[in-house]
């Protein structure tokens, strides 16, 4: 019996170290590389559905070491320009996106650009289910 009181708390203590969640926020030489990894996937994903090409400023961009990513950002043009909306219902210039590393690389799951409402809160249940911690949402 203390045997397997042992293994379970070992168990919990493992899955509760695999999904800790980092803020990338801020730059450093310790999340460069991926945090521009994740911001590339983005920016390919930002260009795919808007045939424009941004900059991204996140305010909220948050990495569990099991491999998801969330992200809420102010959106830019690359060049500079005015952000055209196809649609007069958009809402000028935000995004998210939640994002699965597979294999090594990052892939955008559902990401949004100028909703006008919280499309995501759908779908985080349903991401929580498939591995993704509450936290990283947070």
């Amino acid at each position: 019996m203390k045997k397997i009181a042992i293994i379970t708390g070992l168990f919990m203590a493992s899955f509760s170290f695999a999904q800790s969640v980092v803020s990338y926020i801020n730059k450093t030489t310790n999340n460069k590389v991926e945090r521009e990894k994740i911001l590339d996937a983005i920016r390919k994903e930002g260009k795919k559905q808007t045939k424009q090409e941004f900059i991204f400023k996140p305010y909220k961009f948050n990495v569990s070491s099991n491999g998801y990513a969330w992200i809420e950002t102010e959106i830019f043009r690359k060049d500079g320009k005015k952000i055209q909306m196809e649609e007069d219902w958009m809402d000028c210039c935000h995004g998210e996106a939640f994002l699965k590393k597979t294999n090594g690389q990052w892939k955008v799951i559902e990401a949004g650009f100028f909703s006008t409402d919280v499309w995501w809160l759908g779908s985080q249940s349903k991401w929580i289910k498939q591995g993704a911690p509450k936290a990283i949402f947070k």
